[in-house]
């Protein structure tokens, strides 16, 4: 995920918020004026600039963000050899190509191109709600990724998603054909054949080749 958790709140009214929502969570059945009065009493002493603190608050927010955030991760360079290095087991595992009009019908609300930068977005949490938090995790990685040139589609929900609904089964119709690595080894090739289910048996599969570390396919 992209974006920069921003540690440094200088106004106390933002450091308030901060702390409430801390306390709040850690004890939700305390009353609202015992919680402000907490909140005060925390800001004065500065426990809430601490950076131990707001480094566990840091993971504690991202952490939560990532329970309401689903991200499926696409590419519009197949033929990058070092997604191939990275993410197909150096050449030996396979790419599942798709018809995006197809795939992303039913996919999430959130579709784009991933922005690279030298530097991440910063996640203010006082500043932004937790559907622009969200948009600036995915949405930004750092330049040194930008060989993968990621399309992201995601689903956001106010509550923490259960596995299924982090699930998406692409549609059969929307599978052009399958590339397999330039080093696949027969035997897994012909493994792969054999566990194809009938709505796929009909899917053009062909073999990358390697040349002078270009994919060409």
């Amino acid at each position: 995920m992209g974006g920069q958790y921003g540690p440094e709140y200088a106004a106390d009214k933002e450091l308030m918020g901060l702390y409430l929502k801390y306390i709040r969570r850690l004890n939700p059945l305390m009353k609202r004026r015992d919680r402000r009065k907490q909140a005060m009493a925390e800001v004065k002493t500065g426990r809430v600039r601490d950076k131990d603190f707001l480094k566990m608050k840091a993971k504690e927010d991202l952490d939560m963000m990532d329970n309401l955030l689903g991200v499926l991760s696409l590419t519009i360079e197949p033929s990058e050899s070092r997604l191939w290095d990275e993410y197909g087991k150096n050449h030996t595992g396979f790419c599942v190509e798709f018809d995006p009009r197809l795939l992303l019908k039913e996919t999430g609300s959130g579709n784009g191109m991933v922005s690279y930068n030298e530097e991440l977005p910063e996640i203010h949490p006082t500043k932004y709600d937790a559907g622009m938090q969200s948009m600036l995790q995915w949405q930004f990685k750092l330049n040194k990724w930008s060989h993968e040139s990621e399309y992201r589609s995601t689903i956001f929900k106010g509550y923490p998603l259960t596995e299924k609904e982090r699930q998406y089964i692409a549609p059969a119709n929307s599978i052009k054909r399958i590339i397999l690595g330039a080093l696949m080894p027969t035997a897994k090739e012909d493994e792969l054949k054999l566990s194809l289910p009938t709505a796929l048996k009909s899917v053009p599969i062909v073999r990358a080749k390697l040349i002078s570390n270009k994919v060409i396919f």
